[in-house]
């Protein structure tokens, strides 16, 4: 008797199981899901990449990571470029490899993609590297340039230009001092270098206020930078370009920055944002009748180290003609990091980042996405929070009005600093519905932890997982 029920429960949990698998299927083929997670794996030095939207609804996505130390020590990194269909499924997929950390994917208009990034020459010095590749993932050519760039961990900004070639932007030192500037550089479409630009000097505003009248009085003095880091470039609707970034003067100056350039490379205007002192820009997105929207944090007023989000909106001459600014952590936030802004179908924009409780970033830190208005008042506001690091770094609206948003897991709290220096994290997709929400929250939450699989991880994980918090404040 008892075999027999053992034998019907097992009977029940294995029609149980493979109802489970093939149901999805079912009902995805006539309804894709609003909402869908895809792992891509636990990854040494991930990036990911939204590439764009493909005619039939899909997405285009990339991944670059480490893939392994060659015999002359330098760093061999893995691309794959994959075209998902609506429902979060690998239709298609194509890989390549390049002695060099990726930091840039750019989906060419007359097809195939460049790759950006930097590498190590054999003595020591940093050196930028273009790649260019077809649709299906056969290198065309791959051009090295010998550079004064900090660090192959640098974070290279860069674009397609105008005329079919390549605008790429970087940090690099001043030779024999302590400063640092930036450089712009221009590739014609077959990755020669065309002319470049030095940028060593940074624009800082000043200001008094009488108090007496009101009247605020302004001026401006150029100080040599000693440090300077550019975050975006983009392609203004003129045929010019706009670069953001922040910079340091000295102590106790930080300005973010935006400078104008025509298509040579020669500066238009320069503006630089930051009565606080202590401001960053560090996304920008050109508009079409010629201003831009720039995206940043500034320090709360009475605050050394709290932060709030600031957006503005520009004039196609670089002056405020709105700006907001959001509390996103109740008051509590220390430190904000925007990765990415995109614009959204009805005129609107959708940020992602990450935002922390603490200086450190390995605890009590969460992924946001901030949907605005186009008066950049915000319409909704959601954290996705979990027992250790996590973060979002993308995001595109999707063709049903959803949103795709990529990002990382490093890990449980008292290991996520230890595998963030390792930079061994686990990578996914996420697709929220037009409203920014997720369903069953919780299995995503089981997903990215067994993901990431801790030895050590402590029972609780696995027997009861923690609220995947996803909503406003």
């Amino acid at each position: 008797m008892n075999r027999n029920r053992i034998n019907k429960v097992g009977l029940l949990l294995s029609f149980l199981l493979i109802f489970q698998l093939i149901f999805p299927a079912i009902t995805f083929a006539s309804n894709p899901p609003e909402s869908w997670m895809l792992i891509l794996g636990k990854l040494i030095y991930g990036e990911t990449f939204i590439l764009g939207p493909t005619r039939d609804g899909g997405q285009m996505i990339a991944v670059a990571y480490f893939a392994a130390t060659r015999g002359d020590q330098s760093k061999e990194h893995l691309i794959k470029i994959m075209k998902l269909n609506s429902g979060g499924e690998i239709e298609s997929e194509i890989n390549t490899s390049v002695v060099g950390r990726v930091h840039a994917i750019i989906a060419l208009e007359k097809g195939g993609y460049l790759l950006v990034g930097a590498g190590h020459w054999e003595d020591g010095k940093e050196e930028l590297l273009l790649a260019r590749i077809t649709a299906d993932g056969e290198k065309l050519w791959e051009k090295r340039f010998e550079t004064n760039m900090p660090y192959w961990e640098t974070i290279l900004a860069a674009a397609a230009a105008n005329d079919g070639g390549y605008l790429a932007v970087f940090p690099e030192r001043v030779p024999g001092g302590e400063y640092q500037s930036f450089r712009v550089v221009k590739f014609d479409e077959n990755g020669s270098w065309l002319w470049d630009r030095v940028y060593d000097e940074i624009k800082i505003e000043h200001w008094l206020k009488n108090p007496e009248t009101g009247e605020v009085i302004t001026w401006y003095t150029y100080q040599k930078g000693k440090y300077a880091e550019p975050k975006k470039v983009v392609k203004s609707s003129d045929g010019g370009y706009l670069v953001a970034g922040i910079g340091t003067a000295d102590a106790l100056t930080m300005p973010g920055w935006i400078s104008k350039m025509d298509d040579r490379g020669n500066e238009v205007w320069s503006r630089t944002f930051g009565k606080q002192k202590i401001d960053e820009i560090q996304e920008v997105l050109a508009e079409e009748d010629g201003g831009s929207i720039i995206v940043g944090t500034q320090r709360k007023k009475g605050s050394v180290f709290k932060e709030e989000l600031w957006v503005a909106r520009l004039d196609q001459n670089g002056n405020i003609l709105l700006e907001v600014s959001h509390d996103l952590h109740g008051g509590r936030t220390k430190q904000i990091i925007v990765n990415d802004l995109a614009r959204t179908k009805g005129g609107g924009y959708v940020l992602a980042g990450v935002i922390s409780g603490n200086l450190t970033f390995t605890n009590k830190n969460k992924a946001w996405v901030r949907k605005l208005d186009r008066k950049l008042e915000t319409e909704w506001y959601k954290k996705f929070g979990i027992d250790g690091y996590i973060e979002a770094t993308d995001i595109s609206q999707a063709s049903d009005g959803g949103y795709l948003l990529t990002g990382y897991y490093g890990g449980e709290s008292q290991f996520a600093e230890l595998f963030r220096k390792k930079g061994l994290r686990v990578f996914w997709i996420l697709k929220l519905d037009k409203d920014g929400k997720i369903k069953a929250p919780k299995y995503y939450i089981i997903k990215l932890k067994e993901s990431h699989h801790f030895i050590l991880m402590p029972l609780r994980v696995i027997l009861v997982p923690l609220l995947f918090i996803i909503g406003g404040p």
